[in-house]
This record gives structure tokens, sequence and C-alpha cells, in this order.
């Protein structure tokens, strides 16, 4: 019931305060007592809307939550990444000078 209200919410809102303003409205004699007793209807119907309010309720990817990020994670690791010898190993870049050419 709360992924249906927390869809709809809007519309019950706006039914809600429209039926207590036609409560209001077609009452033959308002008085103050009347008007209070209305607002705190409405107010009340208000927070039973706010407290069904559940959004849906998101599900994880068939593999699980982490497994389809941590090998896309592994695999660029693994390509920006070089071990300590792999990183001496290689011989330092070559300064290029466009003087004396």
């Amino acid at each position: 019931m709360g992924p249906w209200v927390h869809e709809h919410r809007g519309v019950l809102r706006i039914a809600v305060v429209v039926l207590a303003a036609l409560v209001v409205v077609f009452l033959d004699r308002p008085t103050g007592a009347a008007i209070l007793g209305v607002a705190f209807v409405l107010i009340v119907l208000l927070g039973v809307i706010e407290f069904l309010d559940q959004p849906r309720e998101h599900t994880p990817p068939p593999d699980g939550p982490l497994a389809s990020r941590g090998r896309a994670g592994d695999e660029r690791r693994r390509l920006t990444t070089c071990t300590k010898a792999e990183r001496h190993s290689a011989p330092p870049p070559r300064a290029v000078s466009t003087y004396g050419a």
C-alpha cells in the first residue's frame, strides 16, 4: 500500500483538502468548533497520508549489489596500476630538445 500512496500522494492530498473545503462550504451554520473539527480531521488525514507514504524498494541486480561494480573496479585498477617492479624496470621518458636540431 505504501508504494501506491507514494505514487499518488499529490492527488490524495488535493482530494482531502478539497473534501474538507466542501464540508466547510456546505455546513448549514458553521461554528468555530465545527471549523476546528474539520481542520483537525484534515490534519489527521494528511498525517495518515504521510505515514503511509513509502517509496518503492529498489531490487539489487541478480549477481548482488556489489558484484558487477567490483569486477569493473578490479578491471580498471588492473589496467591503471602496475607493480613496484614494473615501475622501476621501465625506462625513464626521454626529454626531447628542440635546440640544436
